[in-house]
């Protein structure tokens, strides 16, 4: 890789991509396993002091928190504390997981790999909660960690059975800490990650030295015009309530290069790292090398070169972390605007940024092999989640739930809202079974979609897997927009019935 040569197109992407979606700051860092390489502090970090970013600037990253947790449990394992396949209840003393008769047990394998069943929520009744009893906000008292996870949490769906990202058992991981080792978990971050890595403008809750140089959140008011983002306060800080600084990020970026080493600290083993960052999940083993989940490290290999990455969001911010291990490469970047999942800033900077580091070729095809539509009879339908109504809502914001549909002798793949409610163009490829989607320079990390059509031992279509997710096929009866229809002529019904009543008594 001739780093020389790309520096001022990384430099390019970066303003043009600053210029296109003008948050009020943005920082962004290149380096190495030696330290920064390339730095871009942009705009301000707060409008009404005019207080302009710069690399000690600490932003809200969001769920790059989860890296550190991650690596905190993992210390944990490396000192024999806790085994991956036992199961979590054994160190729950209170707040015990409560799963339905006959499910698996929830081990912390799933919760590394997001497979445990834990949803968004940890009960569906927390919906009527201020913060859903996750948050609190702006600058309220944030209760300790043990008054949400002396709660029991029930599961949305068995263990192992599907992918689905949840803060909720991340956090639980943080609360094992703290029972193991008889400290707060921002006390055991503190003493084993951001000291010894010498991150000293980082904390999970705002400090004096944080507030010195802090970015505020901003929403988008009108063009151009900002106000305040409602700031959150994580009650589950293992999931998501890190502040942050790039000149910290990258001293944390440069130990994983390091594969956890920073200067005379070992903060973990190369092995355990090397276990992080190994396939532990994967929606099919036909897009196992674009997509998988390692300990809740993101994998992709990108035209040949392994990606280790996560990323972040709260109210008013965004983040992307990203390593290129086998390159000595790493970059971070964070803005203080409050965007949709989908469509931030960083995402846009990681992805373009991403496709340059790699060298991956932005031409498509012109011409595609002729489809064989003698499978097109069970692949067009119906598909939406897998039962579990808090393990869906990921999937739901996408779409709620999809249809595969023939228009002018091609496949094209639709949702119920969102941008996929337009329809996307699937091409064929020499698999039956497997179409591409063709993605925007900054759309997606690849150029392209897999959709892996899952078919049973008769062949009959089943479901589709797609990046992280898994769709089952549905029956029309068994479909969102049916049930609406159900319930919209039941109420119509009603009210016929009503009328009509009313005009005979």
């Amino acid at each position: 890789m001739n780093l020389e040569r790309k520096l001022s197109d990384i430099e390019s992407i970066i303003y043009r991509v600053y210029q296109e979606r003008k948050p009020p700051g943005l920082t962004f860092g290149l380096f190495d396993k030696q330290g920064l390489i390339l730095e871009k502090s942009l705009g301000y970090a707060n409008l009404e002091t005019q207080l302009k970013v710069n690399r000690n600037t600490s932003f809200m990253v969001g769920s790059i928190t989860k890296l550190l947790t991650v690596i905190a449990f993992m210390q944990n394992y490396e000192k024999g504390f806790i085994d991956l396949d036992d199961p979590v209840n054994n160190y729950l003393p209170k707040g015990k997981i409560v799963t339905k008769n006959g499910w698996p047990e929830v081990r912390f394998r799933h919760i590394l790999t997001h497979t445990s069943g834990i949803g968004e929520l940890r009960s569906i009744y927390d919906i009527f909660k201020k913060g859903f009893r996750l948050l609190t906000y702006d600058d309220e008292e944030i209760p300790p960690l043990n008054s949400f996870h002396e709660l029991p949490v029930k599961p949305a769906s068995p263990a192992g059975a599907k992918y689905a990202y949840s803060n909720v058992a991340v956090s639980i991981l943080g609360y094992v800490i703290e029972q193991l080792n008889g400290i707060s978990f921002r006390q055991y971050i503190l003493e084993n990650i951001l000291q010894p890595l010498d991150m000293v403008r980082s904390d999970l809750i705002r400090t004096e030295v944080i507030k010195e140089n802090e970015a505020i959140g901003y929403k988008l008011k009108t063009r151009n015009k900002y106000k305040r983002a409602k700031r959150w306060n994580n009650i589950i800080k293992p999931s998501g309530a890190l502040l942050s600084s790039l000149n910290d990020m990258v001293k944390f970026g440069q130990m994983n290069l390091n594969k956890g080493k920073f200067g005379t600290n070992q903060i973990l083993k190369p092995k355990t790292f090397e276990l992080m960052w190994s396939p532990h999940y994967y929606a099919h083993d036909k897009i196992m090398e674009r997509n998988s989940i390692g300990f809740i490290y993101r994998l992709h290999n990108l035209n040949g070169h392994f990606i280790v990455e996560h990323t972040g969001g709260v109210n008013g911010f965004n983040t992307a972390f990203v390593c290129l291990p086998e390159n000595n490469l790493g970059f971070f970047t964070s803005c203080n605007l409050n965007e949709g999942m989908y469509n931030r800033t960083t995402l846009k900077l990681r992805n373009e940024i991403l496709k340059l580091l790699t060298d991956i070729s932005k031409e498509h095809p012109k011409t595609f092999p002729q489809p064989n539509k003698s499978h097109w009879s069970q692949i067009k339908g119906y598909y939406g989640g897998y039962p579990g109504f808090l393990t869906n809502t990921r999937i739901i914001t996408a779409g709620i739930e999809f249809k595969i549909t023939e228009k002018k002798e091609k496949l094209h793949f639709s949702g119920l809202i969102g941008k996929q409610k337009k329809g996307i163009l699937l091409h064929s490829t020499e698999d039956p079974f497997v179409y591409i989607e063709y993605n925007k320079k900054d759309e997606s990390i690849y150029y392209s979609t897999k959709y892996i059509f899952d078919t049973d031992d008769d062949g009959t279509v089943i479901g589709l897997s797609r990046e992280f997710d898994r769709f089952r096929k549905l029956n029309l009866p068994q479909t969102f927009r049916f049930k609406i229809y159900l319930s919209i002529t039941g109420i119509f019904a009603i009210i016929i019935l009503a009328i009509i009543i009313l005009l005979f008594i």
